[in-house]
């Protein structure tokens, strides 16, 4: 349980670390694109899943962790997260973070406790 959480961290802090680098990225470039053609969140989604792919991939082959299709799938939430982080706000991120695992624990600990 405590890796878990160790993990959970490492993926928050990696949110709020891309969600800077998303913002910093859409914000410089949204002078170089036609937005009437293209949407600024769409932007933001590509920039968001791009970076987050790319780090994921940066950090295995830093620890030399072999990318397994599940770890790929993971990342594509964590950049679905980075995005939504993007879009409205990372307080509001962390906010549904914690209700979402708050209702996690209630449906646990009553799932045990019925039994």
């Amino acid at each position: 349980m405590d890796k878990f959480v160790i993990y959970m961290a490492a993926v928050l802090i990696a949110v709020l670390v891309l969600t800077v680098w998303t913002n910093l990225v859409v914000a410089i470039t949204k002078k170089a694109v036609a937005w009437d053609k293209f949407p600024v969140q769409a932007w933001v989604l590509v920039v968001a899943l791009v970076s987050t792919l790319v780090a994921a991939a940066a950090a295995a082959q830093i620890l030399g962790i072999a990318m397994l299709w599940y770890y790929w799938a993971a990342a594509v939430v964590v950049g679905l997260l980075v995005c939504y982080a993007a879009m409205y706000g990372y307080d509001n991120l962390y906010k549904q973070v914690g209700e979402m695992l708050k209702q996690v624990r209630q449906i646990i600990a009553d799932y045990i406790g019925g039994k």
